[in-house]
């Protein structure tokens, strides 16, 4: 699974700095327990200072596709799409993006999407519905298909669609316009149009922010498919391969789909590194000469992550370990000096939740805080009990929390009807909430994960 993460601290009060110091003191404004997970971070990570008025968070799957089209409509030089796919019946998206380009003729359009999942067999798959852009704006349309390499060899002939998604997909969701980013889990399907709730956080004018986001899609693109209308085989690398009206071509005719490891591994790490080396230097640059304004004192960091295990690429992995350390250690220090300070309380939250093991080891190697995991309930989703649709997934998704919950010894079940957002876990606990739809129960152990 290839998927991107982001990790979100509000800031306190940062005075003017004209010092070498003013960015250990900026440090020092943040709460005591996480004051050096956010300085091992700023080292570590990317990082992006947003305004709170700049930040919208949505709640309604309507309100995510009204701003999604709201954002196609008024962009004016660039649009870049990530998802997993887009759903069969999304005319009015794909007209959208026509619209646009026919409106604005510096529009570039880029989308990075799954190469299994768009290209299931049937004339309604994403790949079909997305030719007559590339057919009427060739030069400006940019559609790149990634595909796992895991799925190798003589498997990769005799898995079929479907099933070979199990293997690894696409999953980073990154919904930009100009200088908008819409943050969200949410596909680009009807279902998560009207019904399906997930995550949406909206940035407004963060040019930085929607750079790198765009240059990541580029970099992803560099050992991805493209979607091409049907080309001649001569006029495409090798390893490029063909359907009955479409060309997915392969940029790099020395290198094997299947043996993407060592360079996408080495692409994620250069492309980071661009980043954070850029980013010493103007914050360098910034305290020398008195660059930290006191207008920037409520500002949110916004630190990107970007998992890919199977590239050895685990930025998420290192900056949740180091959250659950410096969690132990602060609460800890804490404690000693006053025993009746508040608790720390970490949430976590999953549409399909499967802890990973050195996550659930973490939370579970101490006491000194409480975690509180929010998780969809399988009722909320579409294959449940619909073998047919997919039948691997539909095993593992729907039952990922309570194969998880049943191998975690020390567990209350109770069945609650809805989840008070106000709701925190007593001293010395854990909890694990399932939402569902109302009128559907969920399940919310309350005694340890």
């Amino acid at each position: 699974m290839f998927a991107r993460r982001w990790i979100l601290s509000q800031a306190c009060r940062i005075p003017h700095a004209g010092t070498r110091s003013s960015g250990a003191r900026a440090i020092h404004r943040f709460s005591p327990l996480i004051r050096d997970f956010v300085g091992t971070l700023r080292k570590q990570q990317p990082c992006f200072a947003v305004s709170p008025e700049r930040i919208q968070i949505l709640t309604e799957p309507a309100q995510f596709y009204t701003k999604l089209l709201s954002m196609i409509e008024t962009a004016e030089r660039r649009i870049f799409i990530s998802s997993l796919y887009i759903g069969s019946e999304e005319l009015e998206l794909i007209e959208a993006l026509r619209l646009a380009l026919q409106r604005s003729a510096n529009l570039e359009v880029v989308l990075q999407l799954d190469l299994n999942r768009s290209t299931r067999p049937g004339k309604s798959s994403t790949a079909h519905i997305l030719l007559p852009l590339l057919r009427e704006f060739p030069e400006r349309v940019h559609v790149s298909l990634f595909r796992s390499p895991k799925l190798s060899g003589i498997m990769a002939r005799f898995v079929p669609p479907r099933f070979n998604e199990g293997w690894g997909t696409w999953h980073a969701k990154i919904y930009g316009a100009d200088n908008d980013v819409l943050i969200s889990g949410a596909n680009l399907n009807k279902s998560y149009f009207t019904d399906r709730r997930d995550r949406y956080i909206h940035f407004t004018s963060q040019p930085d922010l929607a750079d790198y986001c765009s240059s990541f899609l580029r970099v992803v693109s560099s050992f991805s498919f493209s979607l091409l209308p049907q080309q001649p085989p001569e006029s495409v690398a090798r390893y490029s391969y063909h359907h009955d009206d479409y060309t997915l071509a392969w940029p790099k005719a020395n290198t094997h789909p299947h043996h993407i490891q060592e360079l996408a591994e080495a692409t994620f790490k250069s492309f980071h590194k661009s980043y954070t080396d850029t980013q010493s230097i103007n914050t360098q640059n910034k305290t020398e000469s008195g660059g930290e304004r006191a207008s920037n004192a409520n500002n949110v960091l916004l630190f990107p992550l970007i998992q890919a295990g199977q590239f050895n690429v685990r930025e998420e992995e290192f900056s949740l370990s180091n959250l659950f350390r410096h969690l132990l250690a602060a609460a800890s220090g804490s404690a000693k000096q006053s025993e009746s300070r508040r608790r720390p309380l970490v949430d976590l939250t999953s549409g399909y939740f499967s802890l990973y093991k050195p996550y659930r080891d973490l939370i579970l190697s101490g006491d000194a805080f409480d975690c509180r995991i929010v998780a969809a309930s399988p009722k909320v989703r579409k294959f449940f009990r619909n073998w047919s649709a997919s039948p691997a997934s539909t095993f593992l998704s729907s039952n990922s929390v309570t194969l998880f919950v049943r191998r975690t010894g020390s567990m209350v079940l109770a069945a609650y009807q809805d989840v008070s957002p106000r709701a925190t876990p007593t001293s010395n606990s854990n909890s694990l909430k399932r939402l569902a739809r109302q009128g559907e129960i969920g399940l919310a152990p309350q005694a340890l994960l």
